[in-house]
Parts: C-alpha cells; structure tokens; sequence
C-alpha cells in the first residue's frame, strides 16, 4: 500500500510541477496591455495573497501530502478520511479562482488588476489537486475492500472455550 501511496503522491507532485512553468492567468489594468502570471509567481505570492481563498489551496497540498505519507498501517479505510478532506477542501479552494473577477497583483496590496483569462498552468493545477482527491478516495476503496476481504468470516459456529 506505500507504493501505491507513493506514486499516487509522486504522479501529483509531477502535475503539479509541471504547471509552475506555464501562465496561470493574464490581467489587465485599465487600458494597459494584459500581463502573463505563471505558476511560479503566483505560487512565490500566494503568500502575499493570503486574503485569496484559492491561495490557501497552496498551503493545503504539504498537508495532505503529509497526512497520506502518515496513513498508519490500520486494516481501516478512514485511516484517508483525513487526506481526503484535505485535499477536497484544497480542490475547492482552488475552483473559486474561477469566480474571481479581480485581483491583488503586487505585494503591497493595493495594485488590483481584472483576470482577463486562465492559463494552462491555472488548469494543471488544478488537476494536480483533482488527482489527490481522486487518487486518495481510490486508496481508501482500495484499503476499505482488502480490510473487508480479510477479515474473518463467522459462520456463527462457536468455539469451546479450554
């Protein structure tokens, strides 16, 4: 089950690598030509943007990241209860990008600029994230069928005790 565990966690790690050299987005101001923002920007203001709900996302991804690897060895699928919300909580956060109109482009807080479109940097990761949720939930069927499939059957025979 770690091996599973570390592909799972090794394939979202790739995805998500992978979106930090694409745009994730493009703003304009005014009547200003509209400006690239790749992953790896928004991922080093992501902390400047912490009043951004899709910015916490980023902080959410360690966590789980953590709390699979600390999955115990217990015979129980809610053992990924808790990397399951994790990453479900973090899919949400990052969906609400999409409802966002304007954002706080520069550090100082006060530079507000419109998204005027998403890249496919914005899209992988999200689907990095996607790919937690669902890959964590496939480790839990996967753990809760193998702890059903080994457990004893009882054929309501009673055993003498000596």
């Amino acid at each position: 089950m770690i091996i599973l565990r570390l592909l799972l966690l090794g394939g979202v790690v790739a995805i998500f690598s992978s979106s930090l050299s694409l745009p994730a987005f493009w703003v304009a101001k005014g009547n200003e030509p509209r400006q690239e923002y790749s992953g790896i920007k928004c991922l080093m203001l992501s902390p400047f943007g912490a009043t951004n709900p899709a910015a916490l996302a980023n902080f959410l991804l360690p966590w789980w990241a953590y709390s699979l690897l600390r999955a115990s060895r217990q015979r129980e699928a809610s053992v990924y209860f808790k990397p399951l919300g994790i990453s479900l909580v973090a899919l949400l956060l990052a969906l609400t990008f999409l409802g966002q109109t304007k954002i706080t482009v520069a550090e100082r807080g006060g530079d507000i600029s419109s998204i005027v479109g998403y890249g496919p940097g914005y899209y992988r990761w999200v689907t990095s994230i996607a790919v937690a949720c669902a890959g964590t939930a496939v480790l839990a069927l996967i753990q809760y069928f193998f702890a059903k499939r080994e457990q004893p059957i009882d054929r309501g025979i009673a055993m003498k005790e000596s």
